[in-house]
């Protein structure tokens, strides 16, 4: 342990003293207080200076020996704590490169594959944590050496940054999981275990009514006949997307009525039964089934494999007509739709608006019928401009001119719904609060699954019946995301199932109490 003056490139003396000393096996250099008064001449260590000088020399010196003594305490406590780590697990603690700390993340062996999209959200959450080290712990290289200050600096910054509650505790998942893994005695790791998860208020898929799926079921075969097995499977069995889509004969067992499927997102086995709804599509299925087809629907199977976004927008234009659509199209107050007619009427009108077309030529009044019979035998617009060997805009301009003369739509809309019958929005309006660019999706594929479990629960089947179908694992994650019953059916269950003195419905009338007669009392025997 020893003193040092140090110099400038100059030749000056640097303003503060400096100590040496060997901690841990290493050599370490501390900074140390200002040199105060007179230095000596020679500028060397072991010489003499003035009162002032020598008083900061005594005063570097008790500094020296107080910052040895802390960081000795320091080695032997992380010696100790390996020691501990090496007895209860039988390794010693691992010092993971802050560089490696991602690759380290996706070797972790896990039950199932990670999808691309979750790969690529943690390796963006772990390298701007790697990021945040750098610039404000810059000696940090290892998981082990980034201080508690760093850990809560980096999760308050990323609080304020704007994420949701529910990034935010995906990312404290992520930094507790490393730091258990390769770092559990490190003060990072202290001080993940005092912070808590922020409360989440994420908007929920809206279940649909039994009503609202009978008009799905039905717009569905109507629309879209390929898209309608897939609504009717999702419908009666609770399963996800991709379960659905990429469903095998091999799981399907038409004798005995059940399917018995390995989940993709948690990989366990459930049995679901076959009702008949259901078992009607899987029949029409097989009738069809060509030999080495494996999948029960392999044209959705491969859809989905390759563009999954469309059965997306499929079953958005499902859902449109049957009165779902996103909060911008719904009408504002006082406002409605247009009708929806019958091709034969809005054909009348049409040709109609077209022989009373003020200032029109022969020539436009014969291209607007022709494109207007043309497209209501339902020819598509590019159709009808090769028909009519004109130009798709030509044909497109002409239907709107016609359509608003007429008063009604001519061009098809992927299911416009009814005035009136708008039931509901596909996704959550903005909030102008906090504008998203990607609002939550209320009703779409997974709202099935939502309405399956709903409706289950709500009808008394027990909740541990559910999770046999459902797949999950914890009560918890059921009763939080899947269990909305709405506020009518709510109201329906507590008013069947509570007593009258609770929902205020006539209490059963009571009777006063009546009093008791005295006994008479039998004469005392004689004794004797």
């Amino acid at each position: 342990m020893r003193l040092a003056l140090k110099k400038h490139e100059d030749g000056r003396l640097r303003p503060q003293w400096y100590g040496h000393a060997n901690v841990g096996g290493r050599e370490r250099v501390f900074t140390l207080c200002e040199i105060k008064g007179t230095p000596p001449a020679s500028l060397r260590v072991g010489d003499e200076g003035d009162a002032k000088f020598e008083h900061s020399r005594a005063r570097a010196l008790a500094m020296l020996q107080s910052a040895v003594a802390d960081k000795r305490s320091e080695a032997d406590e992380v010696a100790s704590l390996e020691r501990v780590h090496a007895a209860k697990y039988g390794a010693q603690i691992e010092q993971v490169p802050l560089d490696d700390l991602f690759a380290r993340w996706v070797d972790l062996p896990r039950r199932k594959k990670l999808s691309e999209g979750h790969i690529k959200a943690v390796g963006h959450w772990i390298g701007e944590f790697v990021a945040y080290c750098r610039e404000h712990q810059p000696r940090a290289k290892t998981l082990d050496a980034v201080s508690a200050k760093t850990v809560k600096g980096y999760l308050k910054a990323r609080a304020e940054s704007g994420i949701t509650p529910k990034t935010w505790n995906e990312v404290l998942g992520v930094l507790k999981l490393v730091y258990g893994k390769w770092a559990a005695y490190a003060p990072g790791a202290v001080a993940l275990k005092e912070i808590v998860r922020l409360e989440d208020n994420p908007q929920h898929r809206v279940p649909y009514k039994p009503e609202e799926l009978e008009t799905i079921f039905a717009v569905a075969q109507e629309l879209d006949p390929d898209i309608y097995p897939l609504i009717v499977c999702a419908a009666l069995t609770g399963m996800r997307k991709k379960d659905v889509c990429l469903l095998r004969w091999e799981a399907v067992d038409l004798d005995n009525g059940f399917i018995r499927v390995q989940t993709a997102k948690t990989g366990i086995w459930v049995e679901i039964p076959i009702f008949p709804r259901f078992m009607h599509v899987l029949r029409q299925a097989q009738a069809v089934r060509r030999e080495g087809n494996s999948y029960v629907w392999p044209e959705m199977a491969q859809l989905y494999s390759k563009q999954s976004y469309k059965l997306d927008s499929r079953l958005k234009s499902i859902l449109r007509a049957a009165g779902f659509v996103d909060p911008a199209e719904a009408p504002s107050e006082g406002q409605t739709l247009a009708p929806q007619l019958a091709p034969k009427e809005i054909l009348l009108r049409a040709l109609k608006a077209v022989q009373k077309a003020p200032g029109w030529s022969t020539k436009r009044r014969g291209h607007a019928q022709a494109c207007v019979e043309t497209y209501l035998q339902g020819a598509s617009v590019n159709e009808t401009a090769a028909k009519l060997g004109l130009s798709k805009g030509s044909v497109s301009g002409h239907l709107k001119e016609v359509a608003a003369l007429a008063g009604c739509p001519i061009i098809r809309q992927a299911g416009q719904p009814l005035p009136g019958e708008i039931k509901g929005h596909t996704i959550a309006p903005n909030d102008p609060k906090s504008p998203r660019k990607k609002r939550a999706s209320l009703r779409g594929w997974h709202s099935f699954r939502t309405t399956w479990i709903t409706l289950a629960l709500s009808s008394g089947v027990p909740l541990s019946t559910v999770q046999m179908v459902s797949g999950h694992t914890t009560t918890a994650v059921v009763l939080k995301h899947y269990y909305r019953p709405d506020r009518e059916n709510l109201r329906a269950q507590l008013q069947g199932a509570l007593p009258p003195s609770l929902t205020g419905e006539t209490p059963l009338a009571i009777k006063p109490p009546t009093k008791k007669k005295p006994r008479a009392r039998k004469p005392a025997r004689a004794v004797g």
